[in-house]
């Protein structure tokens, strides 16, 4: 793994479990995969070696505040 790769993939999950959601961890060919869940919403964060982080899932409250941990991340405020 990449250490931006690491480094962006740490500061998602630890954004992840200080907000105390449900998630499991899964690596695949070119990412690591963190599958979160809250109620009954779940969104999948991939971080690709690349450092690139990708959000997915239902429009929800827990897609926008991944989203908005992406956003803090990269620096776009």
């Amino acid at each position: 793994m990449s250490d931006i790769q690491e480094k962006n993939y740490s500061q998602m999950k630890s954004f992840v479990d200080r907000n105390h959601w449900a998630n499991t961890e899964k690596v695949e060919a070119n990412c690591k995969r963190l599958d979160v869940q809250n109620g009954k919403f779940t969104c999948v964060v991939k971080v690709y070696e690349t450092g690139t982080v990708q959000v997915q899932g239902a429009e929800s409250k827990l897609r926008k505040a991944l989203l908005e941990a992406k956003k803090v991340k990269n620096g776009n405020t």
